[in-house]
C-alpha cells in the first residue's frame, strides 16, 4: 500500500475491466479543479503529444513528485504529467488508452485534491497489475458507485504502511 494516501483506512479496488473504463468511471470521485499525476515508464510518443497538450504544470513543488522520478536511472525516457481531472481530460485519457492499445501509456495513477494540505485521493501503482487504493475520506456508496460503474469488486482496508507508523509512536 502506498503512503501517501494519509488515511488508516484505504478503500482496495480490484478493477475488471480495462483502464479507458477507468478513466470513464472516476468523474464520480474527482472535482473538475483536482489534479491527475500520470507516470509514464517508457511512453509511446503518440501518448507523449496527447499528455503534453493537457499538462498543466502546478504551481510550486507538489508532494509526491519524487516518486515518479524515483526509476529514472532504469527509465531514462520516463516522464510524469499533470493533467486537470475535467470530464473532457478523463475522456481524452480515455480515447488516449484506446489509441496506444493501453501499451506504454500510463504506469502509475496519482490523484490529488488542491488544498492546503494537498489531499491525496487515489493512487494506482503498476497500471494493470495491482489494485486501485483509494483515501479513506470517501463514503461507501461513493465507491460502490464507482465499482459499479468500472465493475471493480471493493473492500475497506487498512493501509499498513500509515498504521505502522502510528503504531511506533505508541
Amino acid at each position: 500500500m502506498f503512503l501517501a494516501l494519509n488515511t488508516i483506512w484505504v478503500w482496495k479496488l480490484v478493477p475488471n475491466e480495462k483502464l479507458e473504463v477507468f478513466f470513464n468511471s472516476i468523474s464520480c470521485l474527482l472535482n473538475e479543479a483536482d489534479i491527475l499525476v500520470l507516470g509514464c515508464y517508457e511512453p509511446d510518443e503518440r501518448c507523449v503529444r496527447a499528455l503534453r497538450e493537457m499538462h498543466k504544470p502546478q504551481k510550486g513543488k507538489l508532494p509526491y513528485l519524487d516518486t515518479f522520478e524515483v526509476n529514472r536511472g532504469e527509465y531514462p525516457d520516463g516522464q510524469a504529467f499533470h493533467v486537470p481531472a475535467s470530464k473532457n481530460n478523463l475522456k481524452n485519457l480515455a480515447e488516449i488508452v484506446v489509441d496506444c492499445d493501453g501499451k506504454h501509456c500510463f504506469d502509475h495513477i496519482l490523484s490529488l485534491r488542491p488544498s492546503i494540505p494537498l489531499v491525496p485521493l487515489v493512487y494506482y501503482h503498476n497500471v494493470d497489475d495491482e489494485p486501485i487504493y483509494l483515501t479513506g475520506l470517501y463514503s461507501k456508496s461513493t465507491v460502490r458507485d464507482l465499482c459499479d460503474a468500472y465493475s471493480a469488486s471493493y473492500d475497506l482496508v487498512l493501509n499498513d504502511q500509515l498504521n505502522s507508523l502510528s503504531s511506533n509512536r505508541a
